[in-house]
């Protein structure tokens, strides 16, 4: 039981992280994120993805006017009425 509230915490302190990044930097890619706070790139989107399940944050594809690949995406973090903060 204590481990899980130890796993519970340090998500918890990942997604603080995070939202603290984002505040501070705006939108930014994972691969940022993953550079800045030297975590894993899939803790970071799983992290992400609880994020965005509690509206906190949003995804947009950015067009690089690229004919190949797959657009970057950044991540934005919202204000507490949805809206997106800059």
């Amino acid at each position: 039981m204590a481990e899980q509230k130890q796993v519970m915490m340090i998500g918890n302190d990942l997604q603080k992280k995070i939202i603290e990044l984002l505040g501070a930097n705006g939108p930014m890619t994972r691969g940022e994120m993953v550079n800045r706070l030297q975590i894993a790139r899939t803790t970071i989107y799983d992290t992400l993805a609880k994020l965005m399940n509690q509206n906190l944050v949003d995804r947009y594809p950015i067009n690089n006017n690229k004919k190949r690949g797959r657009p970057k995406v950044v991540f934005i973090l919202k204000n507490s009425k949805g809206i997106i903060a800059s």
